[in-house]
């Protein structure tokens, strides 16, 4: 019983100070909120609903008086609809401010989006899909126009991970399929980001077993995608 009251005691000072950096955020110029997007993106997926809520007070801000400067948030915002789905008061808000955005808003951050998909550093092509796949989740009517350069995409692309994200976004996933890539978008797992700099940058040597027998299904798909994009390189080791 001591342990698990010292633990809630912990949990409750690190909201509190969580609270109190981001109250100083709300004094901060507008202008001057831009440069804490990574931080304010970190406290929307945070586990104490009274910080996730402070946080998306100052998205809402952010997105209506910087829309340029914000169009990536949004499909963080539609990512977290997708990973805190159960938590129904908090996504309603989030729904809220998606429905609010205009169609050319939307128009803007689909295309400026889906320039990523031509992008020659794979990096950034694996960004676009999966915040792409997101904006899908919300709103699969929203990337209609974009149906040709997805079905180039999964049926001949050099990266199986484009295939299947791309596959993805034009057809009905299970729900733990879009949670996983909303993970993906949101690299809110240690293990995902870990096996996804694998993927892209090729490694010296590494216990792939881990990845690929992982909880994670999203962790496992890329540890598979990696034994096929760097084979040869598992069979030098042998």
């Amino acid at each position: 019983h001591i342990k698990i009251i010292l633990v809630k005691d912990m949990m409750n000072i690190i909201s509190n100070e969580k609270l109190r950096k981001l109250n100083k955020l709300k004094s901060c110029k507008d202008e001057d909120l831009l440069s804490f997007i990574p931080e304010i993106i970190n406290y929307l997926m945070d586990k104490n609903i009274v910080v996730k809520t402070s946080a998306l007070s100052i998205t809402k801000t952010l997105i209506y008086k910087f829309p340029n400067e914000s169009l990536h948030l949004i499909p963080k915002l539609c990512a977290i609809l997708v990973v805190d789905k159960e938590k129904r008061t908090f996504t309603s808000h989030i729904k809220k401010i998606l429905n609010n955005l205009n169609g050319l808003y939307w128009k803007k951050i689909v295309n400026t989006i889906g320039t990523k998909l031509y992008d020659e550093n794979p990096v950034v092509r694996g960004e676009g899909l999966s915040e792409l796949c997101m904006i899908g989740a919300y709103n699969s009517e929203l990337l209609k126009n974009l149906t040709p350069e997805l079905m180039a995409i999964a049926f001949d692309d050099d990266y199986s991970l484009f295939r299947i994200l791309a596959l993805s976004i034009l057809y009905d996933t299970p729900d733990y399929v879009k949670k996983g890539v909303a993970m993906y978008c949101l690299s809110a797992d240690e293990e995902l980001d870990e096996v996804k700099k694998l993927y892209y940058h090729g490694f010296e040597s590494v216990d792939i077993w881990k990845y690929i027998t992982s909880k994670n299904n999203v962790v496992a798909i890329i540890g598979y995608a990696i034994i096929e994009r760097h084979y040869k390189k598992f069979l030098d080791d042998d």
